[in-house]
């Protein structure tokens, strides 16, 4: 891989990581149907900061796909 390629395959990387996911779409992606889980899950720092903007609240995609992924290992062993 070139030095080109490899600087953008990680300015493709950070940007996945810096997408924002509506509050809603976060309850969707972790399966509850409670807001109180998830703003419990936030303020325990399980999902990351809560990022407003204006009256939506945000989540980043990566932390979602790491809560997900640590429910999965933690089911799968």
């Amino acid at each position: 891989m070139t030095n080109t390629a490899a600087a953008v395959a990680k300015s493709e990387t950070e940007v996945k990581s810096r997408r924002l996911v509506p509050i809603q779409k976060v309850r969707e992606s972790v399966g509850t149907t409670s807001m109180t889980t998830i703003y419990r899950l936030l303020r325990a720092g399980e999902l990351g900061p809560l990022i407003k903007q204006g009256r939506r609240s945000f989540v980043l995609e990566d932390a979602v796909h790491r809560y997900i992924d640590r429910l999965v290992s933690a089911q799968c062993g």
